[in-house]
């Protein structure tokens, strides 16, 4: 089945994420800066306006009173502005998650509308065939001959809207289509998925390339990394290893990888863990993986599952 080439849309906002050590140095800096200045200016201040030891004394005091008052202060502006960030962040977070899910919504959606069209549309050759076939053999019998082009006209209308149903699978108005990086996007979307709690359990190694540039849907690409990230977190179990791994295959094409070191998949059910709805969690959708179909399918890509060197599952996403 051929997919249509995806629309061009306007990129989504991407959020860059500093080290926690460089946040860290930074506030570090800026207090030992302050606090210093204090101290340096203060102490010359005491030195020139001091002429006795009471005053000194009093002066010394003050001085501390004011070191407390100047560093609570700046405590309070350090972390306000640090507060207004990390809420900042987490809005952009929601609102990247929202849309994520939105276009996860819709790539499943119409994938699941083509497969449906496709299949009726090859019962609908079928019924068309033997249509004609039992046309060719009601020759002379008037009603029955028009019995059957009532029947034919009623199988292309149901055919015309077929086609409909299979257009509306093909539309993906919310994917966004443009040139990035993938490594920065594969970063901040560990970055993402380490703040949850199957992924807090577990180690997750990163091999990636200092850059991959490519063309396709970021939203579709970050939400099919969280989904396989989550899936290997949740199959290994706490305590054990995921691996996130990129490739170039050729100029162009890239091979994403995810393994895990967990009880792996058999052989017998690595097929159906990939269709719509199954699962074998007692709370899964069974969605997950669908919509990482979706998104190979979306950039003329494959998704397989094999054996992982780690002992676990390998799930390979390779992009056209």
């Amino acid at each position: 089945m051929t997919l249509p080439a995806p629309h061009p849309a306007a990129p989504i906002e991407r959020v860059a994420v500093r080290p926690p050590w460089l946040e860290a140095s930074r506030l570090a800096a800026l207090y030992l800066a302050v606090a210093g200045g204090y101290v340096f200016f203060s102490s010359r201040l005491a030195t020139r306006y001091a002429a006795s030891t009471e005053d000194l004394a009093k002066i010394e005091m003050l001085k501390g009173l004011g070191f407390i008052a100047v560093s609570t202060v700046a405590l309070w502006v350090l972390n306000h502005r640090q507060l207004v960030r990390v809420r900042r962040r987490d809005a952009q977070f929601r609102r990247m998650d929202r849309a994520l899910q939105q276009a996860e919504r819709s790539a499943i959606a119409g994938t699941i509308a083509r497969t449906v069209a496709h299949d009726i549309n090859n019962g609908l050759m079928s019924a068309s065939m033997a249509l004609e076939e039992l046309q060719d053999r009601t020759q002379g019998d008037v009603e029955l001959t028009g019995l059957v082009v009532e029947a034919r006209a009623a199988v292309a209308r149901i055919a015309d809207w077929n086609r409909r149903f299979f257009n509306l699978g093909a539309e993906r108005p919310l994917e966004e289509v443009r040139p990035f990086d993938l490594v920065p996007m594969l970063r901040t979307t560990c970055d993402i998925a380490q703040r949850h709690e199957a992924l807090q359990r577990v180690t997750l190694d990163q091999a990636l390339p200092p850059s991959a540039p490519f063309r396709g849907s970021a939203a579709l690409m970050q939400r099919a990394i969280l989904n396989l990230l989550l899936n290997a977190a949740q199959a290994a179990g706490a305590g054990q290893r995921v691996r996130l791994e990129l490739s170039q295959v050729e100029h162009g094409r890239y091979r994403l990888v995810v393994d895990d070191s967990g009880p792996g998949i058999p052989p017998a059910l690595r097929a159906r863990v990939l269709d719509p709805f199954y699962t074998t969690k007692p709370d899964g959708t069974g969605l997950g993986l669908a919509s990482v179909v979706a998104c190979a399918d979306f950039h003329r890509g494959v998704l397989t599952i094999d054996d992982s060197p780690m002992g676990g599952a390998r799930f390979a996403l390779t992009l056209a």
